[in-house]
């Protein structure tokens, strides 16, 4: 049953997307199969439950470690910076990751978000906020930061006390520019560190 028009049809199999779906008699061998399968990690490329950290290095073929970008290729092009991978800060909407959800979700421990930044070659005045899913709703860590220069890399932390990442909205964190003037930056990676459990 499609949950926003009410409308039920009769389905042997059924391709899911992001579109919510309700599905009603569930046979009892697909229920049996479901119950093998809950305590399984998703498949996103291995097991993070019991990781210490996950990370994401950008380039043309991202290097996901259970953190994975939800800023699309088509607008998020990666671009080759400063003899190595990287990609572009101005994206519509600012960059949006989410963890795995074996490495975290509704448990709220203490954790590390680091991300590894320059300038673009023009050294533009880049600059930009971490929004990140909390015990409250959405939250802003720290304040502004503003990148440096384009001279080398630049690694930003941020330690966040009450990280709830259920993506409410799709997503767990987001580095926002507030519009097109600061977004003029490249991410080279980002990395998600649990400080306690």
């Amino acid at each position: 049953m499609n949950p926003l028009t009410g409308v039920v049809s009769k389905e042997d199999c059924y391709d899911l997307t992001s579109a919510p779906v309700l599905v009603l008699d569930v046979p009892e061998k697909l229920l049996k199969q479901a119950k093998l399968n809950q305590a399984k990690p998703l498949p996103w490329g291995g097991d993070f439950s019991r990781a210490k950290s996950v990370s994401i290095t950008m380039g043309d073929h991202p290097e996901e470690k259970g953190l994975h970008s939800r800023s699309g290729d088509a607008v998020a092009a990666a671009v080759v910076g400063y003899g190595g991978s990287a990609r572009a800060g101005n994206v519509p909407g600012g960059n949006l990751f989410i963890v795995d959800p074996g490495f975290l979700s509704y448990s709220s421990v203490l954790i590390e978000i680091s991300v590894v930044v320059r300038r673009n070659p023009a050294n533009d005045n880049a600059g930009f906020k971490l929004v990140y899913e909390s015990t409250d709703g959405f939250k802003t860590a720290g304040g502004w930061y503003t990148v440096p220069d384009n001279k080398e890399w630049h690694t930003v932390r941020w330690q966040v006390k009450d990280p709830q990442f259920v993506n409410y909205w799709g997503y767990n964190f987001a580095l926002v520019s507030d519009g097109e003037k600061y977004n003029k930056y490249f991410i080279q990676s980002v990395t998600v560190t649990k400080l306690s459990e």
